[in-house]
């Protein structure tokens, strides 16, 4: 999912942003992608935040999937919607190369009007007042890129697979993260749950597929390029947790081979640019 604040519109003062507060008109663009059912129907939920959205807002769906199943109960929620005046529709690709990173570019592309973007996977299920809670820190500090919330999690206690991924993916969101944005250094955007600025986007060269961690790449730019970021810990956004070994197994080989891969590809801009040494070497 994304959001925007369309240019000339009011902003909060400038200064410290405090949660909730600066509730200023906040369009807004939607992704999703559904791969299965299941997915599509939790995706669903992601409605419970249109009421934080005016109605010239677009909500973008950013629909890949080849299954027919799929893209009919995306359709029918998309009619449903649009019925009751929300400003949703599906964007699918005859060409889906570069895969959730040329949907995203594609999908950025059709939102010049706009001034923010938040992202969400399928499986995400942002509270109502996600929007006001992570917009105004963008609105106020024009030297932050992108704000991320933090993950928690619907199903720990289904297996001892789910309960092992909620401590590990704990130590990262509760204490890894949060670590490294006390201290001013450089953390990645998770892919969903967050919002970003999209003068940042298109100034650091835009939503790239050379590596299969497109998040950790935009935030390596973001981050080269002199951009803030912020971690919310106390903004939180649930999430499913993989239950079956097959779909875990796939999800860490690309956790795990995509930052070997963004290294190499990005290692000589890192060197290039203009941070301190010490942050080159943290790097």
């Amino acid at each position: 999912m994304a959001i925007g604040n369309r240019p000339g519109s009011r902003a909060g003062p400038r200064g410290q942003p405090l949660r909730g507060r600066a509730k200023s008109g906040i369009p807004a663009l939607k992704k999703k992608k559904k791969k299965k059912k299941k997915k599509t129907l939790d995706l669903i939920s992601f409605f419970s935040i249109i009421h934080s959205i005016p109605s010239y807002s677009p909500l973008q769906v950013l629909d890949d999937s080849t299954d027919k199943t799929t893209r009919d109960l995306v359709d029918d929620k998309v009619a449903e919607w649009r019925e009751r005046g929300v400003n949703v529709y599906a964007l699918r690709r005859t060409n889906r190369s570069g895969y959730k990173a040329g949907a995203l570019k594609e999908g950025l592309e059709e939102l010049a009007d706009f001034d923010y973007v938040a992202i969400f996977d399928a499986d995400f299920k942002p509270e109502p007042d996600f929007l006001t809670s992570t917009v105004p820190y963008l609105i106020d500090n024009p030297e932050v890129g992108y704000v991320q919330a933090r993950w928690t999690f619907t199903n720990p206690d289904e297996s001892y697979l789910t309960k092992a991924q909620e401590i590990s993916l704990n130590f990262h969101v509760k204490c890894e993260q949060w670590v490294h944005f006390a201290e001013g250094t450089f953390f990645n955007f998770n892919g969903t749950a967050g919002v970003w600025r999209r003068k940042t986007i298109v100034t650091v060269g835009g939503w790239q597929s050379r590596t299969t961690v497109e998040d950790m790449d935009l935030s390596l730019r973001t981050f080269i390029n002199g951009w803030k970021a912020i971690y919310l810990t106390d903004v939180t956004c649930v999430n499913e947790l993989p239950a079956q070994f097959a779909a875990y197994r796939k999800q860490q080989h690309r956790w795990t081979c995509g930052p070997i891969q963004l290294w190499l590809k990005a290692n000589k801009d890192i060197w290039a640019s203009s941070l301190p040494l010490a942050a080159k070497i943290n790097l």
